[in-house]
């Protein structure tokens, strides 16, 4: 299974666990890096620009951070161990994430107002994930069940609904982004254990696979209002490759000089933001469309 099944007990996990983004397309492609960071990954980009993500740090520790105008914002679950900002901000400023407590539990978290909300689905062993808000404040992301299963769920307003892919035999599915209309995209497993991803759209599931994706699989991780997903799939030869899907036409995003790529979110304006990894190490990246 290639989705995000870890947990974030550990950014030393996190920063074994995470592979990278890529781009060619015609635009700027704009490196992201957190000062003193061993590790950044772009999570969300909102129409005018704000970015969410999270780093390691140099100790290993795990934070979220918000970019704005170029400055940059730490964002830590009050008694974390560990906390990635992963979607938003809405128009009102929202964000969510994930975070693990002193337990080493993971949750999921909205922060409206300066205000810490955790988000548990009910009767889960454990939510793994917050991943996205749109503009109504509904919410997505994926709850693990007691067999080790996840599960992919929306929350609106204080209403829990789960999302389970339903093509004959699949598992794991994890719900990776949300529209303004609450479009949903994220991805499953098949009966082989092949990934695939899928767009959820007025209660109709369509299956999305790169054309040039191996055994392994493809994910979806973000959707804008025109429609245009982003995510990233494994190629023949195993390697990570972001992806964007307009019109049901697909192309692979490379950035010059790197070795694999993820992408994760997309504004309405087709910007992206993801991470990539290079010789260096593991950076995001702004691709900004035009």
């Amino acid at each position: 299974m290639c989705h995000e099944t870890q947990s974030l007990r550990s950014c030393a996990e996190l920063c074994v666990s995470s592979v990278a983004a890529v781009f060619a397309a015609e635009g700027v492609d704009t490196s992201i890096d957190y000062p003193g960071a061993i590790l950044i990954v772009g999570r969300a980009i909102r129409p005018e620009g704000v970015i969410v993500g999270w780093y390691c740090a140099a100790d290993h520790s795990a934070h979220g951070y918000i970019l704005q105008n170029g400055v940059f914002s730490a964002i830590n679950f009050p008694g974390a161990s560990a906390t990635t900002t992963d979607g938003g901000p809405n128009p009102n400023g929202d964000v969510v994430g994930n975070y693990v407590d002193g337990n080493g539990v993971p949750h999921g978290y909205r922060l409206s107002g300066g205000v810490f909300t955790t988000i548990d689905f009910p009767g889960a062993a454990f939510t793994q994930a917050a991943r996205d808000i749109n503009a109504r404040g509904d919410i997505v992301g994926w709850y693990f069940d007691s067999a080790g299963n996840s599960h992919g769920f929306v929350l609106s307003g204080s209403t829990y609904t789960s999302i389970d892919v339903p093509v004959p035999g699949a598992t794991n599915t994890q719900a990776g982004g949300i529209d303004a209309e609450g479009d949903i995209v994220g991805g499953y497993d098949d009966v082989n254990g092949k990934s695939h991803g899928f767009l959820l759209r007025q209660g109709n599931f369509a299956t999305i696979d790169a054309p040039n994706a191996g055994p392994i699989g493809t994910f979806a991780w973000g959707i804008n209002a025109p429609g245009t997903v982003v995510g990233s799939y494994f190629d023949s030869l195993g390697v990570r490759q972001a992806f964007s899907l307009t019109g049901g036409v697909f192309q692979t995003l490379v950035v010059p000089g790197s070795r694999t790529g993820w992408a994760f979110g997309i504004n309405p304006q087709g910007d992206i933001v993801g991470q990539y990894t290079d010789a260096h190490g593991t950076h995001g990246f702004l691709f900004t469309a035009q």
